[in-house]
């Protein structure tokens, strides 16, 4: 999980457009890495 998070992180660098579905990502990263995640959750 904490490499996808990761991943996802340094292509959303790159994307010009928004990102779809971040929100439901999000919900399911905070599912899994709540305490990691928390300072980027605004």
């Amino acid at each position: 999980m904490k490499v996808i998070y990761l991943t996802t992180v340094q292509a959303v660098k790159m994307w010009i457009m928004p990102i779809q579905n971040w929100r439901l990502a999000l919900n399911r990263f905070m599912i899994k890495l709540s305490e990691r995640i928390q300072k980027f959750a605004h």
